[in-house]
């Protein structure tokens, strides 16, 4: 279900931008490998991609190209314009990896859709996935278990107070 996001790199070039250039004010310098050094056309060079970075150098943003696999196939789907265009801005780059993986996960059948309010009110507590929601029950259901464990210990001390002849 998975899709082809990036085209094959060019070996060549490190897929680092050069932070020397970048410091003196041209940020868009890339640099190319030559055998174990990394040079920008401006003679800047570096022995490595550490070196490079230490010295202020940033990835370059790989651009992102999807072609489906060859076992996908084309469906044509009914959407509202305004919420094809808003998923197309939103998932710029990765829309059709995106709902492959969404209608991958509505035909599992093992959804729960939360929206509108009750979305926004977990958002609120920091609850943004499946994984954080799970771990919250988790230590709530945990809280449940040590409370009860204690109302326990405090009943046999109410219980050993009461034979001593202490009054509450």
């Amino acid at each position: 279900m998975a899709t082809n996001l990036t085209p094959p790199l060019d070996q060549a070039h490190a897929q680092l931008y050069c932070g020397i250039c970048a410091a003196n004010g041209n940020p868009g310098v890339m640099l190319i490998r030559e055998m174990h050094l990394l040079k920008c056309p401006f003679s800047h060079q570096y022995s490595s991609v550490d070196e490079a970075i230490a010295r202020g150098s940033t990835m370059v943003p790989l651009p992102l190209n999807e072609r489906p696999p060859l076992t996908s196939v084309k469906w044509e789907v009914f959407i509202h314009p305004k919420v094809r265009d808003m998923l197309m801005q939103k998932y710029r780059g990765r829309l059709h990896a995106t709902l492959d993986s969404m209608f991958g996960v509505l035909a599992d059948g093992n959804v729960l859709v939360i929206e509108g309010k009750d979305a926004a009110d977990m958002k609120k507590r920091g609850l943004s996935n499946g994984a954080q929601i799970i771990s919250f029950i988790n230590s709530t259901d945990s809280i449940q278990t040590e409370n009860q464990q204690l109302r326990t210990r405090l009943e046999q001390f109410e219980q050993l107070l009461r034979a001593a002849g202490v009054s509450q």
